[in-house]
């Protein structure tokens, strides 16, 4: 104010009167002082890995993994039970929008911004008693593989990390319900070579390899008909893995039916049919139709 009157002085003074126009300066405006918030403490990439072990077995096994473009996983997720705990991952190539995607979810939940509010607990505090499956996630934190627990023991897990571990657990299975589809029981479903199925739950059935194809090609007369026989292999929580072959042949539908502990296993169809001598089906091209019931 006291900068205004002198001003207005001077300009009466210069123009000899009163009414003279009067300038008025006034302090620049102080620039707005930086967001500390919006700093980005922590930045998020691939390779990610998630992992399950017990604790009193020492049992442990990958789940999941996407690396260098590649989504692995492993269809049994029971490491109690001490079967199948080698890293039986099936391998499947990703898209760049889902590796994309996956990116975007890791920055958006900033689990170890979460991680920095959690509460350790005592080493010698009371813990119970019964063995633990802790959960392990591997992420690329900074330019670093940083890892990430849940029902860990000795910390206290606040709300919001739970809270993105799960958002981050929960995308990774999506993404292998594209490559492994539930099917219901007692429906017809479709299987390729090498591809899996789950059921009933965590039960799965992987169509494996054809072990015999003498079917007559539509061009050629045959005395028989020839048939198709495929490897399956089923895989049920707390119990060994099972092989078992399933066959079509023309008036032998026994060989088409299998029973295999408290479920049996129909196959109802095989393509291609009525292919040529000389255009032999790739594997690629064989597709089988099953049905599953529970007895």
């Amino acid at each position: 104010m006291k900068n205004m009157i002198t001003v207005a002085l001077l300009t009466t003074m210069l123009y000899g009167c009163a009414n003279a126009p009067t300038i008025i300066i006034t302090s620049p405006t102080p620039s707005p002082t930086a967001n500390t918030n919006n700093v980005i403490k922590y930045k998020y990439d691939l390779p990610i890995k998630f992992s399950v072990k017990d604790e009193c077995s020492n049992n442990s096994k990958d789940l999941y993994q996407i690396k260098d473009g590649n989504f692995s996983y492993n269809l049994n997720e029971d490491v109690f039970s001490g079967l199948n705990t080698e890293n039986d991952l099936h391998t499947e190539k990703i898209s760049q929008g889902d590796s994309d995607g996956l990116k975007r979810l890791l920055n958006e939940n900033d689990i170890s911004s979460s991680a920095d509010q959690d509460i350790k607990l005592p080493t010698d505090g009371p813990q119970t008693t019964e063995c633990r499956a802790i959960d392990s996630l591997t992420v690329n934190v900074n330019g670093k593989d940083t890892v990430f627990a849940r029902n860990d023991r000795n910390v206290r897990h606040n709300q919001k990390y739970l809270d993105s571990f799960n958002n981050i657990k929960n995308k990774l299975i999506e993404l292998r319900s594209k490559f492994v589809k539930n099917v219901d029981l007692n429906k017809e479903f479709d299987l390729k070579i090498g591809q899996y199925i789950k059921f009933d739950g965590e039960n799965t059935l992987k169509l494996d390899s054809i072990t015999q194809e003498s079917r007559c090609p539509s061009d050629v007369q045959c005395i028989q008909a020839g048939q198709a026989s495929f490897k399956f292999k089923l895989d049920q929580k707390f119990i060994a893995s099972t092989e078992f072959e399933l066959t079509s042949r023309a008036g032998m539908d026994s060989l088409a039916i299998k029973k295999v502990n408290d479920y049996t296993f129909t196959l109802t169809k095989v393509l291609p049919e009525g292919f040529k001598a000389l255009e032999a089906p790739k594997l690629s091209d064989y597709i089988v139709t099953l049905k599953i019931e529970k007895k």
